[in-house]
């Protein structure tokens, strides 16, 4: 049926007191229907109504008595396709609707909403009722009894039903005693997670903050992290598959695999707002997500072997670093030899240093929070400042920090290969890179199985990366 030309649709299933469910399809387009009042009032029987996709209310202006004395009806989806955003007249919507025990509101824009006489009375089992930020009732004319016999109401802090506030007055968010009201946030979500490979490895967390969220705090290994006001809003997404979500990212380093990442959401009043996952299951107080939470629930049978080969290789990467670093005992098949694995000393050969100029400098790698590489140049240490060339020839200089070194700093993952050349004056160094270390430990002799095992791991690490790199 094409709907697309009605603009009313008042009592279109008035007093059908033996109708049980409705199904419209995909065909059913209500986007110019402006009337939706008494629409399905007194549908005693009525206990599903399924929208489809086409049906709309993005029109509607009147939706008063919309499902008025549906006694049966225990549940409705009233976001995906309810748009509130024109809306004027709710009067009875919901009046007598004996079964529903929760709304979930958190779609609609009430901006616009005059009247809402008797919207809920008598929903006799109605605990709950969701909102978000959208939810506004500064052009309300006229409220009475608005919650008129919904006795089982309660807000967030756990305000319940109060015979002297039925109107609109009670149609807020309930921060209990700061300030009573009968309804309940769309609650701090937590959607999921992923890493990110720089010179760190970046835990970034993705959050539905819901609508009273006013500042967030990220804790972890290192320090915690305070956002709020325009700061906060900085890290909404604004595309991708993650549009409309909240990003934080909390960096860490190899050693720290095993440290939780928390975030905290507070409202106005400073409460601390619950923490659901995807599925709306309620999550711990102290819930925390860590890089090796990742690496464990990822699917190592995914067809992307480039990505396989990269979170297996970051694991034993952040495994070889916790024994080297932390006396650890984990097992790393880089270093094995009967292990398919295994990566060889001859791998390392071209990333031996060049020096032109006979230059003199202690130079290192640096694997805490960023990976790093740090060069205290001896040959003329009054130097300020050197010269840093990329494989293309780009230029960059470096001065000298405070401690008397230069660094190159924030080597991502991918990059953990990738030789530079480095001036002094008419001095230099070239085939520069990350991997240069793991040449100087394998060159010199190294007998530490720990200092190998990391350097190897690191190797592995870097051409994994690389591939993955490449292939996107």
């Amino acid at each position: 049926m094409d709907a697309s030309c009605i603009t009313t649709m008042q009592n279109l299933f008035y007093n059908c007191e033996k109708l049980k469910s409705v199904r419209f399809g995909s065909k059913f387009d209500t986007k110019n229907t402006s009337d939706m009042s008494n629409m399905f009032a007194n549908c005693k029987s009525l206990t599903s109504i399924d929208f489809g996709n086409k049906f709309t209310t993005s029109g509607a202006s009147n939706m008063s008595g919309m499902f008025q004395g549906c006694e049966k009806l225990a549940s409705l989806d009233l976001n995906s396709s309810f748009d509130t955003s024109k809306a004027y007249f709710m009067n009875d919507m919901f009046k007598g609707c004996k079964a529903l025990k929760s709304l979930d509101l958190s779609n609609w824009n009430t901006k616009h909403f005059m009247q809402t006489n008797n919207m809920f009375k008598d929903c006799q089992n109605l605990q709950t009722i969701v909102v978000s930020s959208k939810w506004d009732m500064s052009s309300i004319k006229t409220s009475e009894n608005m919650f008129y016999g919904a006795t089982k109401i309660r807000g967030q802090r756990g305000t319940g039903y109060n015979s002297a506030k039925l109107d609109s007055e009670y149609a807020r968010l309930d921060y209990g005693q700061n300030e009573r009201g009968y309804l309940t946030p769309n609650h701090t979500i937590f959607n999921g997670a992923s890493l990110t490979l720089d010179g760190d490895i970046g835990v970034n967390i993705f959050a539905d903050l819901g609508a009273d969220a006013v500042k967030v705090v990220v804790a972890g290994p290192n320090d915690d992290f305070e956002f709020s006001g325009e700061e906060l809003e900085a890290l909404k997404l604004t595309e991708g598959d993650y549009a409309g979500l909240y990003k934080f990212t909390y960096r860490v380093s190899s050693i720290q695999a095993n440290e939780k990442i928390s975030i905290k959401v507070y409202d106005k009043y400073n409460n601390t707002i619950a923490l659901y996952n995807s599925k709306d299951e309620l999550l711990d107080a102290d819930y925390g997500y860590a890089v090796n939470d990742y690496i464990a629930n990822y699917d190592f049978e995914s067809e992307n072997t480039d990505l396989n080969n990269l979170v297996f290789s970051l694991d034993e990467y952040c495994k070889a670093a916790e024994n080297y670093f932390c006396d650890g005992a984990n097992t790393i098949t880089v270093a094995d030899p009967e292990s398919a694995n295994y990566v060889k000393d001859e791998e390392f050969i071209d990333y031996g240093i060049e020096k032109k100029g006979n230059p003199e400098a202690k130079i290192a790698l640096i694997l805490n929070s960023e990976t790093a590489i740090r060069i205290k140049y001896l040959t003329t240490p009054d130097a300020t400042e050197m010269k840093l060339i990329d494989a293309d020839e780009n230029e960059t200089t470096i001065e000298k920090e405070d401690d008397g070194c230069f660094y190159i700093r924030n080597i991502s993952a991918d990059k953990l290969a990738t030789s530079y050349k480095v001036q002094f004056g008419m001095k230099q160094f070239s085939n520069l890179s990350a991997l240069s270390y793991g040449y100087a430990v394998l060159d010199g002799g190294s007998t530490n199985p720990d200092l190998i095992a990391l350097v190897k791991s690191l190797y592995q690490y870097a051409k994994a990366a690389e591939a993955y790199k490449a292939a996107l």
